[in-house]
């Protein structure tokens, strides 16, 4: 396990420009990959270990910005926290609730939240206390989810969402969402005790499904195809100030945009993975609280560290370094060229995207590699009675299967992803949307799989165990992870 704090990573605009070779290939395996090198961090040329970067324009003044990102990895925390709290008849703040609709308006408090709101605390608790302030409006002004999840904001690469099939009649991210939640609120209030509200009895764990989707359909989505696009933020203007009056160009914002919805703390670099992964706020700038925008890790970042916590000494990665390190020398190039950028600073920008964005995927692929071992474990004893409703192990599997699948949904939100349409489609076969059961079904019917005879339950649950290990195989090679870190046949020895 990695307990030493991250090395700096040299880098300088000259020794940047000068790595790319004018098409950046060879400057995209230099920097990050695998988090083997330390790259000198006492070099003259080093950029500072933190994401700061003061203003061309005012003097004194940070040209780093991205409350509105901040905000809605607040939302989704939130909103989890929120389904984390729901029991049945009970709108999740102690009060009685039999109508479906009080559910759907809370969780859409947090997926469509409005001006409306600005007033009410927010839930995430930290330690020490954060800051900005106590209430949503004192973090940011209204900025939704929904306008921000793929489909609304940005076009879906392949027209429709990709990957679910069942009891979808909308096939976008937004329909999807609708859909869980709709399935969230007549749990809670369908008056059957036996039934947590945020599982059904098919072994979905929605509040996992949700939370997991959102993460790759809205901050994955925006940083894959928006912020970090060639074709969209990178095209921005580095000349001038944003809108006339920001400290920060238009291209300085994109890409911090970009940044902040990797979730990353702007000291990154001096947090151990045992800090990221286990969400432990610290107060580096020493002020007694937790600023949410620059010393909290959100969402995929801690993703990253947990990937590189769980990876064997004898593979092992680091996805956050490689990740966070691209960030800051992309940043630095931008910062450095003091206006337009020319094409060969142009070229390093684009291989410092593709660092960051393939640490990023890496660790949402890894991460799906985790939960495909863990899926298998749980299906060691799946048990399930029909009449006791859920049962602890079913519980589990709900819960780690949720994982799994909300997780592999994320690839195709992204124009650079590296597994490609087919092995994606394939993978998603093979998941199914739902696991199969003690009694042999999948979504309420009988599993059937390729080449598997599948005539009893004992059958089909070792045929779709068959489907999980060649979907972690496919991940495998799509993302070259060494054999060390994939697993073997029971989920063992693995992520």
């Amino acid at each position: 396990m990695k307990t030493t704090l991250k090395s700096s990573l040299a880098f300088g605009l000259a020794v940047l420009l000068s790595a790319c070779g004018g098409n950046g290939d060879d400057d995209a395996g230099t920097l990050g990959g695998n988090g083997d090198s330390d790259g000198g961090g006492d070099s003259d040329t080093a950029a500072a270990r933190s994401y700061m970067f003061e203003s061309r324009f005012s003097e004194g003044a940070s040209s780093v910005a991205y409350a509105g990102q901040t905000f809605r990895h607040l939302l989704i925390a939130d909103l989890t926290t929120y389904m984390e709290s729901l029991v049945e008849g009970q709108d999740g703040f102690g009060n009685p609730a039999s109508d479906p609709q009080t559910i759907l308006d809370n969780l859409n408090f947090y997926y469509r939240f409005t001006s409306a709101g600005e007033n009410a605390p927010y839930l995430l608790d930290t330690m020490p206390e954060a800051t900005p302030g106590t209430t949503y409006g004192m973090v940011n002004s209204a900025t939704t989810l929904s306008e921000k999840i793929a489909g609304n904001d940005n076009p879906l690469r392949r027209g429709e969402l990709k990957g679910w099939t069942t009891d979808l009649a909308t096939l976008t991210p937004e329909g999807l969402i609708d859909y869980w939640f709709s399935l969230i609120a007549e749990n809670t209030t369908d008056n059957n005790a036996a039934t947590d509200p945020t599982l059904t009895t098919e072994g979905q764990d929605l509040r996992q499904l949700v939370q997991k989707f959102l993460l790759g359909a809205v901050t994955y989505s925006q940083g894959a195809e928006d912020y970090l696009n060639s074709e969209a933020g990178l095209k921005a203007q580095n000349v001038r100030p944003d809108e006339g009056n920001e400290p920060f160009t238009t291209l300085e914002h994109e890409w911090d945009e970009g940044f902040g919805y990797y979730g990353a703390a702007r000291d990154f670099n001096d947090l151990t993975d045992e800090q990221i992964a286990d969400d432990i706020a610290v107060d580096t700038d020493g002020s007694g609280t937790i600023d949410l925008y620059s010393e909290y890790n959100w969402g995929h970042s801690q993703n990253s560290a947990k990937r590189d916590l769980g990876s064997s000494p004898a593979a092992s990665t680091d996805f956050t370094k490689g990740a966070f390190d691209a960030f800051l020398a992309g940043r630095a190039i931008i910062t450095e060229a003091g206006g337009a950028l020319n094409a060969a600073e142009f070229i390093a920008l684009e291989a410092q995207r593709d660092i960051a964005l393939e640490n990023w995927e890496k660790s949402i692929a890894a991460t799906v590699v985790h939960y495909v071992n863990d899926t298998l474990k749980a299906m060691d004893d799946p048990a399930y009675d029909v009449n006791a409703g859920m049962t602890d192990n079913l519980v589990a599997l709900a819960e780690v299967w949720s994982e799994l699948k909300g997780f592999a949904l994320s690839p195709q939100f992204s124009p650079y992803a590296l597994l490609s349409d087919a092995d994606f489609d394939r993978l998603h076969e093979l998941l199914g949307d739902a696991p199969v059961l003690a009694d042999g079904t999948q979504n309420g019917a009988a599993y059937t799989a390729p080449g598997c005879a599948c005539g009893s339950p004992a059958e089909q649950i070792e045929g779709y165990r068959d489907a999980l290990r060649e979907g972690r195989a496919i991940v495998a090679a799509a993302y070259a992870f060494d054999p060390a870190n994939v697993g073997d046949e029971n989920g063992e020895n693995g992520w």
